[in-house]
C-alpha cells in the first residue's frame, strides 16, 4: 500500500500550503519514485500525511463555499437592489441606510381612504328633483 502521488506532492513537497515536515524529509520524499506508507512514515517521523492533506483540502473547500455564498448574495444585491428596485438602483446608493419612516409615509400616500372619498360625494337628498328614485351612493349595498 502506498500514498497516491498527488497527496505527497501537494501536501508534503509543494510550497503551498507550507509543508509541516522538515526540508530533509521533503528532499527524501522528492527522491522517491513511489510512496509506500512505511517509507513515508519513516521519512516524516510518523507524521499523519493523509490527515494533513484532507484537513488542508477541507479548509480550502470551506473557504471556496463561503466565497461562493458571498458572490451569490452580491449577485442578488446587484440584480435586485436592497429594496427590490432592480438593476436601475444606483451603485453609489448601496451604503445608504434605509429610512423605514419615509417608506411608510410613501405607502400611506398611495392608499386611498374610502371614508374620504365618500365625504366628497354630493350629499344625497340635497337636490331632490335631480335625483332619481331609488338613488344609491356608489360602493354600498349588494349591487
Amino acid at each position: 500500500r502506498a500514498y497516491p502521488n498527488n497527496i505527497i506532492e501537494q501536501a508534503m513537497i509543494n510550497w503551498m500550503p507550507p509543508s509541516p515536515v522538515t526540508n530533509a524529509a521533503q528532499a527524501q520524499l522528492g527522491a522517491m519514485a513511489a510512496y509506500p506508507l512505511e517509507d513515508v512514515a519513516r521519512a516524516t517521523d510518523g507524521f499523519q500525511v493523509a490527515a494533513w492533506y484532507f484537513g488542508v483540502a477541507g479548509a480550502l473547500v470551506l473557504g471556496l463555499a463561503y466565497a461562493a455564498r458571498e458572490c451569490f448574495a452580491l449577485g442578488d444585491l446587484a440584480e435586485r437592489g436592497p429594496l427590490g428596485l432592480g438593476m436601475h438602483y444606483g451603485l453609489d446608493q448601496w451604503d445608504e441606510v434605509l429610512s423605514h419612516d419615509a417608506i411608510r409615509r410613501h405607502k400611506e400616500k398611495a392608499t386611498r381612504s374610502q371614508f374620504i372619498e365618500d365625504a366628497m360625494l354630493p350629499v344625497p337628498g340635497s337636490d331632490l328633483e335631480a335625483m332619481p328614485i331609488g338613488f344609491r351612493a356608489p360602493g354600498y349595498g349588494a349591487a
